[in-house]
């Protein structure tokens, strides 16, 4: 468990200098030479993350994608900043104050139309939360893209 941990943390740090690198070098294309969204493409993510490095790490691609985003910490600050110009909320499932279900229950209760994206590493956990896609740690940009684009067009 623990080895898996470091090179998920690695492996965020490795990503996170590449997107640093290729926002110093190429303005807002992504990796395989397409144009990042436009401001009318991209999302409003609210991101929960208990980990610092993986929040900071997700944030940056989510960011170096197109998209903007709130990266919190923990279900009650999520809930804080729940707002109705969110399109998106990905959590992790294991959250310090409230499982990541009973956040994605207590979101789609103030907000039914909320698309959801579960980060996980618990591979069988892609299946508990309806309506919802499943991004398995650990995860690459090119992994949260594709689950942004299978979101987009769709509503709850």
């Amino acid at each position: 468990m623990l080895a898996r941990k470091i090179r998920h943390v690695l492996a965020n740090q490795q990503q996170a200098n590449a997107v640093a690198a290729r926002k110093a070098s190429s303005g807002n294309e992504n990796r395989d030479g397409s144009r990042a969204p436009s401001s009318a493409d991209a999302l409003r993510i609210l991101l929960v993350e208990d980990d610092p490095l993986i929040r900071v790490g997700t944030a940056d691609m989510l960011e170096s994608l197109g998209h903007s985003v709130t990266a919190v910490g923990t279900a009650a600050q999520a809930l804080a900043a729940l707002s109705p110009d969110l399109d998106v909320l990905m959590t992790d499932l294991g959250l310090p104050d409230m499982n990541g279900r009973d956040l994605v229950a207590a979101c789609r209760h103030q907000r039914p139309d909320l698309r959801v994206v579960l980060v996980t590493g618990d591979p069988g956990a892609a299946g508990e939360v309806e309506n919802a896609i499943a991004v398995i740690k650990p995860y690459a940009e090119a992994d949260l893209e594709r689950a942004l684009t299978a979101l987009s067009g769709t509503k709850q």
